[in-house]
């Protein structure tokens, strides 16, 4: 029996099939261990970004500026009691928001980037100092005011939403008007809260006016902006020369050499804003 396995190896291995079948395996040995190691040293790199963007921050998403309006609105029902034996009248109070646009947003995205490291891996992270400013026209707030319904305004701030609110580097100031104020944190309650605000009064948003603000944000692999202007205007420089851009609206025009210069020009009826 044990002579009979040997010949069929041997007949096996003098056959010119059986021989490429030895060959090939033998190289695909070495290549199976090469990718094993190629795609623990993947790993080992996502480890290492996701480790770099815990201690820095993760991607950013920036959307805004908008107008919220917290405001309350009163209806008065009628019912019948049968134990008093006649109608009752109930307010009924009810708080609704209000996210307006703002009339036009120019925003200027000033990129630089640097090396992160954990143990052999390199990781770029970011920060980019944005500069915003634009027009405010009181259309959107007279329209909120004139429900049927309302009753009175709760809360009226300006407010910019940050994914990552790790990444702000400054606390920053908003130039409403010929007035100054100071950002705090905070948002809306549907939204976590997140991002910065800056509480105005009624009578700041009863006259168009202009407003600017700057900004540092850190973040990690992507920058997101979302358009909230009826119109918006978009301009991004950054010495990084290996830019992906992935933009729901193509850019006007993009250079792309020993750093990126890209603008996109964003219109209201382009956002369904």
């Amino acid at each position: 029996m044990k002579t009979t396995v040997v010949q069929l190896i041997s007949n096996i291995v003098r056959s010119k099939p059986g021989s490429v079948t030895i060959v090939a395996f033998l190289l695909l040995l070495p290549l199976a261990l090469i990718e094993s190691k190629i795609r623990q040293r993947a790993n080992f790199h996502i480890e290492a970004v996701n480790e770099i963007s815990n201690s820095w921050t993760h991607a950013q998403t920036v959307l805004g500026p908008a107008l919220i309006v917290e405001y309350e609105t009163s209806e008065v029902k009628s019912t019948w009691s049968e134990k008093e034996g006649r109608h009752m009248t109930n307010t009924i109070y009810l708080d609704k928001t209000a996210m307006l646009p703002v009339e036009t947003v120019s925003l200027t995205s000033t990129i630089g980037t640097q090396e992160g490291y954990q143990g052999i891996h390199e990781v770029q992270v970011y920060t980019s100092q944005i500069e915003l400013s634009g027009n405010y026209e009181p259309t959107g707030f007279e329209g909120a005011l004139a429900e049927e319904k309302f009753n009175r305004v709760l809360n009226i701030y300006l407010w910019i939403s940050v994914s990552d609110q790790r990444g702000g580097v400054d606390i920053p100031s908003l130039h409403w008007g010929d007035e100054q104020y100071r950002f705090t944190p905070g948002g809306h309650k549907l939204l976590d809260q997140r991002g910065i605000k800056v509480d105005l009064q009624y009578a700041d948003v009863e006259q168009a006016t202009t407003f600017a603000t700057q900004f540092g944000l850190r973040c990690s692999h992507v920058l997101n902006f979302v358009p909230t202007g009826k119109t918006t205007s978009l301009n991004m420089t950054s010495p990084w020369p290996h830019p992906k851009f992935a933009s729901m609206y193509l850019h006007n025009s993009r250079t792309v050499d020993d750093g990126f210069v890209a603008n996109w020009e964003i219109m209201e009826l382009a956002t369904n804003i």
